[in-house]
């Protein structure tokens, strides 16, 4: 059981790794997000710190991996909610962000964006 907590420990740190080095343009281009790749690197720090407690002090496994999991879930959810365009309205604007792919970057590139009050990015014709 103590090795099945570690391994997931570790692939869960490994992909929000890579979630991050996407968004902060290490991996490619065009789906740079500052915030996103901010947040996901927390996670993963905070989930390696789960797999390194469970490898200090093995009888803390259990309760290191269920700690650092369910900050995980908590911070994936406020993170889906928040930025999410599919996200409901009541939560959508609780935390606005730039939120887009390729064709949003190469918008914001060329200048053809507007920011208004709240903070949310329009993209121009």
């Amino acid at each position: 059981m103590i090795n099945r907590i570690r391994l997931l420990l570790g692939l869960e740190a490994a992909v929000f790794i890579a979630a991050a080095l996407i968004h902060f343009g290490v991996v490619m281009d065009g789906y740079n997000d500052q915030e996103a790749g901010t947040a996901e690197s927390v996670l993963a720090i905070v989930l390696l710190a789960g797999l390194l407690t469970s490898l200090l002090r093995p009888d803390w496994t259990r309760r290191a991996g269920i700690l650092v999991q369910g900050f995980a879930l908590v911070g994936t959810f406020v993170g889906l909610t928040s930025s999410s365009p599919l996200a409901p309205h009541p939560f959508r604007h609780l935390h606005p962000r730039r939120h887009g792919g390729p064709a949003r970057e190469r918008s914001r590139r060329h200048g053809a964006h507007t920011r208004d009050v709240s903070g949310h990015v329009t993209l121009g014709n």
